[in-house]
Formats: structure tokens, C-alpha cells, sequence
């Protein structure tokens, strides 16, 4: 060493040189114990944290299937063909309303998806190894598609573990997303303005999109987030927070109560159909002194000719095949008809109500109920031949509000019901609200079309 290195050293403070070495070592024993006990600790963290992806076994029940990763498509599969899709892989069905394809997931939780949409497994995860803490994750997202409805029939599995490792399975769409406890089987009916939710067992959250939908005020968790049971449903619209849970029909008929008049923005058609332009029918939207909001079918001056007078909505063909209950309420008024029941033919009564369903093979089948206050007299002078037919018309008493229920129309035991067709219907087409005849007056303060 040069002497200038050794003066150097030799000007140290000893104590110096001491706290220099015992940092040193301190710094290197810190480093040993965190490799001695941070890399087994980290190691086994991420035993127990680490996830792998899983596949999900899809299988064509129906129709057609096309599959695609990413950008890239792959060859359609056809009716009992599988594929083993893995996460994000994008389904769309493909036949037309009659497909269906099946999936079971890694952990034995499946989904049916039917009618139309697509269906992207956004993610499916499994712990890596036995004893990891992380909860499997099934996470879907269902999408419309312009064509029609779109059905995904999910059901998570069996699980009897701890309530924080249960299996996370939930269902993305565009206007909210349903959570699955364990053993839960739900349906999940997709169009694009509408989500509706129904739980066949189990228990299901439905929390709406927080995102799209920002109708104000603003909603509380509780208002925004909704737990539906067994035998309930929900219905999430755009723009709108989910309904309350409940196990009654749902009303398909938004606009049912008349607060404002109808207007064709809204799929409603006025049509009046006369012999007699000196004397056409009149609708009218009023306000009622009792404070009802009512549409008024009237005519008067007919000088016994006839006319009738069309209110009708369009449903855009809103699927049914898998409905167990469609009904028609309404509450009806007649303060005067000039022909008594329903005229000759029994179909000009002062008020009808008009139900339009499709079959599978695309025949309209009608039902409809005739209302009236008075009543045919088959011994009098005039209309004699005036007729009404039991158990499916109705008479109501003059001048007085009357709650009409038509009761389950799929019901083999309802005399009003689609029983006696031959085929069931599985399309909702039309509601016609008709007065028809010679002079009336007839009110009608509400009506809806209930299903479920």
C-alpha cells in the first residue's frame, strides 16, 4: 500500500471504521433472513393466491354455434358437436331463433344459452393448486343481438365450504349484472332495452349498470342492487334501476295507465273505421272529475249505422315460448250503448279488448273479451237478434268503474284461455282496445298485459 493510503487510514476515527462494519453486517444479515423467510413466505403466498385458467365444455344441443378467440373465428360447430372453449372465447348462436347450445364449467356449474345473443367468457379461473384461498371465478357477459331475444339459463353448483371461497359466478350485459349464490338456477331474458331476471331456486343479485344506467336521482346501494329469491323476478330497463323483487306477473305494458295521452313514438295506433262520415267515433284522452286519466271512445248521432274505433299497440313480437302466465286487466266504464250486447254477430259491443299472439309456424291467433251494459232482449222489437257469448263477455253496470281480470289465458281450466288452439303461442303481437257499434260511450282508465 502507498504511504498516502496509509496516512489516509491512519487518520480514520476508529469509531468510525466500527459503525462502517457493523452496517455492513447488519445490512447483510437483513438480507439473509429476508431470503431465508421472505422467499418461503412469498412462495407460499402466491401457492395459495395463484390461478390458472380453465375451459369450458361446450356443447351444440341445437341449431348452429359460431365460435370465435379473439379476432379470429373458427369453423362453426353444428347440433351435438363439443368444443372445448377456453377463456375469452366469444359464442353467438346461429339457426335462427333455434339454437341452443350447453356449458359446464370446470367446477360443474353450467349455462344454456338459447334464441339469439352472444355469449363471451369474459373469465374463467381455478385455484392452481388444492389448498389455494382464491374463490373460482365464472364470469360471463351476454350480449343482444338485433335479431331477437336472447336466453341464457344459468345454474351454479353445490357448495357447502366457507361462505368467503364460494365460487364467484356472475353474468355481464349491457344493463347490469346478476351474481349467483351457491346452488342457485336462474333466467336471464336479454333485449336491448330490457334485462329480466327470474330465480327458479336459490337466490340471485341483480345490480344495474352504474355506468349507462344514470336516470337521476341518484339511488342508494339498496335501490341500485336488488336479491331476488326463489320464484321472483326482476326487471332492469335502460336507463333504469332494477325493480323490486317480486313473485306476481310483470306488467309489459309500460305506458298502461293512461297518465298521458298515447302517441305512435310509443307504438300506439289509432285506427277508426266508419260507414258514416257524418258521424265518426271520437277518442279522446280526459281527466276525469274523480281524478282518473282515461281514454273516451265516443260517438254519437250514428242514426243506427255502424262504426268502430281502433286503439292498438304493437309489441314487437315479445317472445312467449317459455311464458307460464299471460293475462289481460283492465278498468273499464260504459255510460251508454245504442245496441244492445254485442249486435248480431256478438263483435259490436261499446268496448273490446283485443289480445294478437303468433304460433310457431307464424298464424295470428286472437283472443278478445266484448264488454257491454245492456243487455240483448231477444223478445223485442228492435235488435232482437243482439247476442252475447257466455263465459267469454262481459256485462258491467252502467256508469260505474269495473276491474276486469282475465285470469291465465295458458290455463286449460280458463274458458277465456288459448287452450282450445292448436298450437301455443310464442309470440306477444298486439293489444287492440276496439268500440264498435252505434252510439257509445266507453272509458278505459287502465289496462295491462301481465306475464311471466
Amino acid at each position: 500500500m502507498s504511504a498516502r493510503g496509509e496516512s489516509a487510514i491512519e487518520g480514520l476515527d476508529p469509531r468510525r471504521i466500527q459503525v462502517v462494519c457493523w452496517s455492513i453486517l447488519l445490512v447483510a444479515f437483513t438480507v439473509f433472513v429476508a431470503l431465508a423467510v421472505g422467499g418461503p413466505w412469498a412462495g407460499w403466498r402466491w401457492a395459495h393466491l395463484a390461478t390458472r385458467r380453465a375451459n369450458a365444455e361446450v356443447r351444440v344441443t341445437a341449431g348452429g354455434l359460431d365460435r370465435c378467440l379473439g379476432s379470429d373465428c373458427l369453423p362453426s360447430l353444428r347440433e351435438d358437436e363439443s368444443w372445448q372453449a377456453p377463456e375469452s372465447a366469444t359464442l353467438e348462436l346461429a339457426g335462427g331463433g333455434n339454437a341452443a347450445a350447453f356449458l359446464r364449467f370446470v367446477d360443474g356449474s353450467t349455462a344454456q344459452i338459447e334464441r339469439f345473443g352472444r355469449l363471451r367468457l369474459t373469465r374463467l379461473r381455478r385455484p392452481l393448486f388444492p389448498f389455494g384461498i382464491r374463490r373460482p371465478t365464472i364470469a360471463l357477459t351476454l350480449e343482444p343481438v338485433p335479431a331477437g331475444t336472447a336466453l341464457l339459463r344459468a345454474g351454479a353448483r353445490f357448495y357447502d365450504g366457507p361462505p368467503d371461497r364460494a365460487p364467484d359466478y356472475h353474468i355481464d350485459t349491457p344493463h347490469g349484472r346478476v351474481s349467483l349464490a351457491p346452488e342457485t338456477h336462474v333466467q336471464l331474458r336479454l333485449d336491448d332495452d330490457v334485462l329480466r331476471v327470474a330465480v327458479a331456486m336459490g337466490q340471485a343479485s341483480v345490480t344495474a349498470n352504474a355506468e349507462t344506467n344514470d336516470a337521476p336521482p341518484a339511488p342508494s346501494a339498496a335501490t341500485r342492487m336488488v336479491v331476488v329469491r326463489r320464484g321472483e323476478r326482476t326487471v332492469v330497463r335502460r336507463g333504469a334501476w332494477p325493480s323490486a323483487a317480486t313473485d306476481r306477473p310483470e306488467n309489459v305494458l309500460p305506458d298502461s295507465d293512461f297518465d298521458r295521452p298515447p302517441v305512435e313514438d310509443e307504438g300506439w295506433v289509432a285506427s277508426p273505421v266508419v260507414a258514416d262520415t257524418a258521424a265518426p267515433p271520437q277518442l279522446t284522452h280526459v281527466l276525469t272529475p274523480g281524478g282518473r286519466t282515461a281514454m273516451r271512445f265516443a260517438r254519437e248521432g250514428s242514426n243506427k249505422t255502424p262504426a268502430d274505433l281502433v286503439l292498438a299497440r304493437d309489441f314487437e313480437a315479445f317472445d312467449l315460448t317459455d311464458a307460464t302466465w299471460l293475462s289481460v286487466a283492465a278498468t273499464v266504464r260504459i255510460d251508454r250503448q245504442s245496441l244492445p250486447g254485442g249486435g248480431d254477430r256478438a263483435e259490436e259491443f261499446p268496448l273490446i279488448v283485443t289480445l294478437v299472439v303468433g304460433d310457431a309456424a307464424g298464424n295470428e291467433l286472437r283472443w278478445f273479451t266484448g264488454f257491454y251494459s245492456l243487455a240483448p232482449d231477444p223478445s223485442g222489437s228492435e235488435f232482437a237478434g243482439a247476442r252475447v257469448i257466455e263465459g267469454r263477455d262481459v256485462q258491467v253496470t252502467p256508469r260505474e268503474w269495473t276491474a276486469f281480470d282475465s285470469g291465465n289465458l295458458l290455463d286449460a281450466a280458463n274458458r277465456r284461455g288459448f287452450a282450445g288452439w292448436s298450437a301455443a303461442p310464442v309470440r306477444l303481437k298486439r293489444l287492440e282496445i276496439k268500440a264498435s257499434g252505434h252510439d257509445f260511450e266507453a272509458w278505459v282508465d287502465q289496462i295491462e298485459v301481465r306475464w311471466k
